[in-house]
């Protein structure tokens, strides 16, 4: 053995660790709440936010992702609608109350 040998076998290279598989980004699932909404608030604009809020999440499954993002905006916006749509009936129905009780006291009445 010549002494411009080296004593130590070449190491091979190592392969490049696996590459985790890019995830779609996800839709926003409002289900939970269209099914409050239709509930507690406001029943047309909650079937309506359940209705497309089904279609974002069959869209979604089927990997249209463009259809599916369209029918999660229209869910929201219905959600907004009915929850906006519920306050203002409450603050009319509040302010009717306290205009008919004003009325009362200053008729005397009460």
């Amino acid at each position: 053995m010549s002494s411009f040998e080296n004593p130590n076998p070449p190491v091979p290279p190592q392969p490049a660790p696996p590459v985790p598989p890019q995830m779609p980004p996800s839709v926003p699932d409002y289900m939970i709440w269209a099914i409050l909404e239709t509930v507690l608030c406001c029943l047309p604009c909650g079937i309506m936010g359940l209705v497309y809020a089904n279609k974002a999440n069959t869209q979604a499954a089927m990997g249209n992702l463009a259809e599916a993002l369209q029918a999660a905006k229209s869910a929201k916006t219905w959600l907004i609608v009915g929850i906006v749509g519920w306050a203002l009936v409450i603050f009319l129905y509040l302010a009717f109350i306290a205009l008919a009780i004003g009325l009362a006291v200053a008729n005397g009445d009460l």
